[in-house]
């Protein structure tokens, strides 16, 4: 009768580490958490074409620039990105056009000129992170209205350090260079899914892109942010579809609350990649 403690004691014993060794086993046997990136490929000569809509409601400064006045417009854009050859200093020259402009204000249409939408040429490194621009809108032009700025549009078309592995779930911030601007934005993406479709593997991305400030030509500027959810082809890093929120105030918000901004602009901008009827025929 006496052995019988032991023998519940090395039973106990037995039954304690049994987990322990189980947690142990489970934790060997866990699979590595996969990171993918989404690499860029781009054919010599391609041509993308993409079409833009874009909502705006809010405030923003009349005529006089003393006052305010309310604004309620769509915009209706057909881009084309048509991108040259690498150069031999590893440069790839990337054109920017607008084949479609029209606007909705007030319930009236309008075709807007071309002169408001100018081609604008861009020259992207090795990581595709724009080195120079040529021919982007004066501060003066249609093209720079507050919460569309024509030339800023292009970095919803790439994902920032996208080509280096992430697991889903992850976030990570870039530094990001504006398009004639010797200015850096803060981006914070998130890889928010991986998913199939018709075949092909695509990514969703979040983004939340910090405040910077648009020129304007009497010499103030507009604060601008916007948060973006975008969809990517995994074979490509080609942009499939994107929704961007953005919102553009009349003074530094590090510094005024929003109640003591002048005017405020709310803008929702959708980006769908279109036919390229020249490969369609």
């Amino acid at each position: 009768m006496r052995k019988m403690p032991v023998a519940f004691a090395l039973i106990a014993v037995a039954v304690l580490a049994a987990p322990q060794a189980l947690a142990e086993q489970t934790v060997d046997k866990q699979p590595a958490v996969e990171k993918l990136s989404i690499p860029i490929k781009i054919e010599p000569k391609e041509l993308r074409v993409y079409n833009v809509t874009v909502k705006m409601a809010g405030r923003m400064p009349g005529e006089d620039k003393a006052t305010s006045v309310d604004i309620d417009a769509t915009y209706l854009l057909r881009i084309q990105h048509q991108y040259g050859r690498r150069e031999g200093d590893g440069l790839l020259p990337l054109e920017i056009s607008a084949s479609k402009a029209e606007a909705t204000v007030a319930g009236q249409k309008l075709a807007m000129l071309g002169a408001d939408f100018p081609k604008i040429t861009l020259l992207l490194d090795r990581s595709f992170a724009i080195v120079s621009a040529f021919g982007i809108p004066g501060t003066g032009s249609g093209g720079q209205v507050l919460g569309l700025n024509y030339a800023n549009l292009i970095v919803l078309f790439f994902v920032p350090d996208g080509d280096k592995p992430h697991a889903v779930g992850e976030s990570w911030t870039s530094k990001v260079k504006m398009p004639g601007s010797r200015d850096e934005v803060s981006v914070t993406t998130t890889l928010k899914s991986v998913d199939e479709a018709n075949g092909a593997k695509t990514a969703s991305v979040h983004q939340v892109w910090g405040w910077y400030a648009q020129k304007k030509q009497d010499g103030t500027s507009a604060y601008n942010q916007f948060t973006v959810d975008s969809t990517f082809a995994l074979d490509t890093g080609k942009l499939v579809k994107s929704h961007a929120d953005t919102l553009v105030l009349s003074k530094n918000p590090a510094v005024y609350k929003q109640e003591e901004q002048q005017y405020k602009v709310n803008t929702k901008i959708d980006i769908a990649l279109g036919i390229n009827r020249e490969n369609a025929k």
